[in-house]
């Protein structure tokens, strides 16, 4: 499936980081909740994550990074 122009695989990652700092629930970081924040359709969103696992595994990279890079 192709993704949509304009919307990246690291604009999937920000937006759903964005939503888990907001919240501070990773429960509340859920593909319909960062497919409505960027505007797209859920399905839309395993172009570039792979479904909610993935999507919370690459939070979880980000935030190790986050912290590695201090």
């Amino acid at each position: 499936m192709a993704a949509r122009l304009g919307i990246s695989k690291a604009d999937v990652i920000d937006t759903a980081y964005e939503l888990l700092e907001e919240t501070q629930n990773v429960q509340a970081v859920t593909m319909t909740a960062v497919a409505a924040r960027l505007g797209i359709r859920v399905q839309s969103l395993y172009a570039h994550v792979d479904g909610t696992q993935g999507l919370q595994r690459e939070i979880a990279l980000r935030s190790l990074q986050s912290l590695h890079n201090g």
